[in-house]
């Protein structure tokens, strides 16, 4: 999804230039097996195919979804109301899409976002969910308020507004396992930046405080972006490819370490925080076999990470299922499957696949 240029809002170096310097302590294997997420697989995928006309249909989404549920197991779809749909009368089609196969695929997991602005009521949110996902609506383990919140005119108390609507909904309709929690732009790589946390510490606040203890065994999480470009001055496609194991081993760190460690529940349950979005603006349709290696970097790193901590990762939600004609130059190039679900070249690891 479009970001605020550069990052340059959540790094907090956007005063100096970059001119910050980060202490990045790398997760040891122990760290990153420790991270408690409701999922049973280390990574998944985004699927959103409003900027994709090629398979912005149902057949062709389906048939998308289909192949690519062969190599991946963990899906997420940004929206269940589709955009423009009054009184959500039409279920987006990434959603239908994913809703078919999981009732034939009973190992396939999902995270549901809602639009930006919710069209109906949350009750009424909660019962087209169960509408559309039939039998396989407790495969669906998060629900995610908008996307990255920060960045799209959601406040952090409207935000808490929303997760304790949801959550009352999904316990009334018989879901009270499903966690809700929200996404954002990025966060803050140190702790101790009082611009940054004047912005995102009453978001951290609303979800950590509205966490309940039957979501995620207690332990709350939020979802970032922290893409490879954001990383680097000069953007050349070389450079962010360079840049994109750096996505783990600096920015993740950096916020592990010295951010999402100041928030807890009431319990004690530390904050966790997974990667939403993987990728990189700036890799324009003249450079586009750079897009691949971007790509293949960020699945290599999951790999090492894989195989250092004895089959465990950073959660991680690959962007995207497939490239994005309608978006801007420099945002389009991200796919990892062609439109029929074959590869482009980009790298799924077969343990992807795999339960942790």
């Amino acid at each position: 999804m479009k970001k605020l240029l550069s990052h340059t809002i959540i790094l907090g170096a956007a005063i100096t230039g970059f001119s910050l310097s980060y202490a990045s302590t790398p997760l040891s294997a122990d760290q990153i097996k420790s991270i408690q997420s409701p999922f049973s697989y280390n990574v998944g995928m985004n699927f959103d195919t409003m900027a994709a006309p090629s398979v912005n249909n149902l057949s062709s989404a389906e048939e998308l979804m289909k192949n690519v549920s062969t190599n991946i197991k963990l899906f997420r779809v940004y929206r269940l109301c589709a955009v423009g749909s009054a009184n959500c009368s039409v279920i987006d089609i990434p959603t239908q899409a994913l809703a078919k196969q999981m009732q034939e695929d009973s190992s396939i997991e999902a995270v549901i976002g809602t639009l930006n602005v919710m069209p109906i009521s949350a009750n009424d949110w909660v019962k087209k969910l169960k509408q559309t996902f039939g039998s396989s609506v407790n495969q669906i383990k998060a629900i995610l308020i908008g996307n990255e919140v920060n960045a799209n005119n959601i406040s952090a108390s409207e935000l808490k507004a929303r997760i304790q609507a949801i959550s009352q909904a999904l316990t009334a309709n018989g879901l009270p396992d499903i966690s809700v929690s929200a996404s954002f732009n990025g966060l803050p790589r140190i702790g101790n930046d009082p611009n940054a946390n004047a912005i995102f510490d009453p978001y951290m606040n609303a979800v950590v405080n509205s966490w309940k203890s039957t979501w995620n065994h207690g332990y709350p999480f939020v979802e970032f972006d922290p893409y490879a470009d954001a990383l680097v001055s000069q953007k050349t496609p070389q450079n962010i490819i360079n840049a994109a194991p750096k996505v783990f081993s600096e920015y993740y760190a950096d916020v592990y370490h010295n951010y999402i460690s100041r928030f807890k529940t009431s319990s004690g349950k530390p904050l966790q925080a997974f990667i939403g979005e993987t990728g990189a603006e700036g890799i324009e349709d003249k450079d586009a076999s750079y897009a691949v290696k971007v790509n293949n970097a960020i699945t290599s790193s999951l790999t090492s990470q894989h195989s250092m901590a004895s089959g465990y990762t950073i959660p991680t939600f690959l962007f995207e299922m497939v490239n994005e004609p309608n978006k801007a130059d420099g945002q389009r190039q991200m796919g990892f499957f062609n439109n029929d679900g074959q590869s482009n070249g980009s790298n799924i690891p077969n343990w992807v696949s795999d339960k942790k």
